[in-house]
Formats: structure tokens, C-alpha cells, sequence
């Protein structure tokens, strides 16, 4: 059984972020997190009140209401210069990944470095996902309670790491 997160998209009626209304398809936009970091990374401005007719193919501006004025400075400051030294502080490798200690893993590489890969084993040693081969709640778990959780954001880290 896996847990999902409610997607949420861009509704140009009202300039928020909700779940998709399907009969209003037109309206909403995606903007995932590969879209956003391009726009930042291009110094994309505020879109005008109207948002282009073609946006989706051109991806001009960022739409109002999809992130604090502030919020988006900061993600073109950094996502223009992330090799700058003031964002060391906040992304300074703090510890390993935190693995559960009753877990089959195998590492390869040095954590916080591109090369860097953790691959889940089963009890037999073969490969698992970790979206689709771990169970909800761990074995000897309290159902309910407990429940198997994997984060792609290491403590102490802004990046995100790729879960394949």
C-alpha cells in the first residue's frame, strides 16, 4: 500500500495552488518542481494579470498567486548562483543519510556528491523500490502507529535527492 500526496496545480481563475477541478481542465496549470527551478534558474519574472495563452509552451513568467513575492526572489538568487558561498550554511552536509537500522543497503560513492547512490535490498540482497516494495507498516510495527517513511531530503540538506 503506498501513501500519495494530493497533486496540486495552478488555477488560473483565482491565482492559487488546489487539487485540480476535472471540470475545469483549461484552467489549471502543472508546474512541477522541474518547471519551477527552470524559471528560477532563467530569472523568470511575475507573469502581467493575464497569463499568456501560451504558456505552457513558452513558460514566459511565474504566475501570481504560485509563490510569495520574497519567496520567489530567493529561488532565482539562488537557483542563479548556487555555487555562492552564503548558501553554504544552509546546505552543508550535516550528517549521513539517516537509514533505518534493520534495513538491507547498499551505498556507493561519497553522500552529498553527484556519484553518490543507495540502493535498497531486500532480506536475499536484490534490489527493491522503495516506492513500491516496502511495506506501509514495518514488520512487529503497531499497524496504525508506526509507519515506513521515505524522504528524498536529507536532514540539513536543500537538495533534493532523485529517487529512482
Amino acid at each position: 500500500k503506498i501513501l500519495s500526496f494530493a497533486k496540486v496545480v495552478y488555477d488560473t481563475k483565482d491565482n492559487t495552488m488546489k487539487p485540480p477541478d476535472k471540470s475545469r481542465k483549461s484552467d489549471f496549470l502543472s508546474i512541477s518542481g522541474s518547471t519551477m527551478r527552470a524559471l528560477a534558474k532563467k530569472g523568470a519574472p511575475p507573469c502581467a494579470d493575464v497569463i499568456p495563452s501560451n504558456w505552457e509552451e513558452t513558460k514566459p513568467c511565474v504566475p501570481n498567486g504560485f509563490m510569495v513575492k520574497r519567496g520567489w526572489e530567493l529561488m532565482i538568487e539562488y537557483y542563479q548562483n548556487p555555487k555562492d558561498q552564503k548558501w553554504i550554511g544552509y546546505s552543508r552536509m550535516m550528517s549521513e543519510p539517516l537509514i533505518a537500522p534493520s534495513g538491507h543497503f547498499e551505498k556507493k560513492g561519497i553522500f552529498g556528491k553527484p556519484s553518490f547512490t543507495l540502493y535498497f535490498k531486500d532480506a536475499q540482497g536484490e534490489t527493491i523500490s522503495p516506492w513500491h516494495d516496502l511495506a506501509l507498516y514495518p514488520s512487529g510495527g503497531e499497524e496504525g502507529r508506526t509507519v515506513n517513511m521515505m524522504v528524498e531530503i536529507p536532514m540539513g540538506r536543500m537538495e533534493k535527492l532523485e529517487v529512482n
